[in-house]
């Protein structure tokens, strides 16, 4: 049986000499005690599915993102996979490394895991975001194989997400067919029958303003501009990230993302408000024509401040 413990520590750091706030959280253990834990602002749809598996032994939470820790069955790992597949995102990338890990908590004790999940997210990706990077700033997911570990245990593995093993109640597997794969070395005997590729991207940019010609951030009343990803018949979006205090946005995309909000299939809306600001698809759109590969030619696009 599973050993289900919790503890949470709660650390506020603050730094005279960069003028910020440190916040670090850990908790062992799944969500037995607490309960189910809370998707926070700025997570994509469907990710919070994954922090919620009962094979999470660990979390630390801070201003540089989130990052879960599980010790997962190979059914349980092809489960992770396929919760992972289903979150809403552009890319979604899975690695398999060769090597044997252990998350360190605040009282130095060692946490065996075997499957990682990273969510980028807080004060410092937000300041990532703002600069001109071909990064998407999604959540990723590394499954780490143990070289000392039984090998059985990864042929199971690579059997079930080769479609090869049978699941009680007649569940039927299915290839994730959005997962892009990483495998770390050739001899992982690890393989998914159908899998994506990322797209080579470029980094557009927009100059974004409120009607006195400011940037469209006004960080003093707390209001900021969000800019969403949707796709037609999909209900949920995709964030993108903030324009900058400078009134600056960028965003990677390729080819044929450029072609399909040319062509209405998708579209970019901005949603003004403070942090808790729910982003809808009928929010007033960013034109894929305002955008520039070079900012220095960005035409201004003007977005309506609300009264404070």
């Amino acid at each position: 049986m599973r050993r289900r413990t919790l503890v949470t520590v709660v650390l506020a750091i603050v730094s005279c000499a960069q003028g910020s706030y440190g916040f670090v959280m850990e908790r062992r253990g799944p969500d037995d005690f607490v309960g189910p834990t809370a998707a926070l602002p700025g997570w994509v749809a469907g990710i919070v599915e994954i922090p919620r598996h009962e094979s999470r032994v660990y979390s630390v939470m801070h201003n540089g993102g989130d990052d879960f820790y599980f010790d997962a069955s190979p059914n349980e790992v092809y489960f992770l996979i396929r919760l992972f597949s289903e979150a809403r995102m552009r890319d979604h990338e899975l690695w398999f490394k060769v090597r044997e890990e252990h998350a360190k908590s605040f009282e130095g004790d060692e946490i065996p895991y075997n499957v990682h999940l990273r969510v980028p997210g807080g004060l410092g990706t937000g300041m990532y975001r703002r600069a001109e990077s071909l990064s998407t700033y999604e959540p990723t997911l590394t499954i780490f194989v143990d070289p000392g570990a039984d090998e059985a245990f990864w042929e199971q593995v690579a059997l079930i997400l080769a479609g090869h093993t049978v699941f009680p109640d007649n569940i039927i597997l299915h290839d994730p067919d959005n997962i892009t794969l990483h495998n770390d070395r050739a001899n992982i005997p690890v393989t998914l029958r159908g899998k994506a590729s990322k797209p080579e991207r470029k980094v557009w940019s927009a100059r974004l303003q409120f009607d006195e010609a400011m940037p469209a951030a006004d960080y003093e009343h707390g209001l900021r501009t969000k800019v969403t990803f949707w796709e037609k018949g999909i209900e949920t979006g995709i964030p993108l990230g903030e324009v900058s205090h400078e009134g600056y946005f960028h965003v990677p995309l390729s080819d044929q993302e450029i072609a399909d909000l040319k062509a209405g299939n998708t579209w970019l809306t901005l949603t003004v408000g403070n942090w808790a600001t729910k982003a809808k698809p009928d929010h007033p759109r960013l034109s894929v024509d305002a955008l520039a590969l070079d900012v220095t030619t960005a035409e201004p696009t003007i977005v309506n401040k609300p009264g404070l």
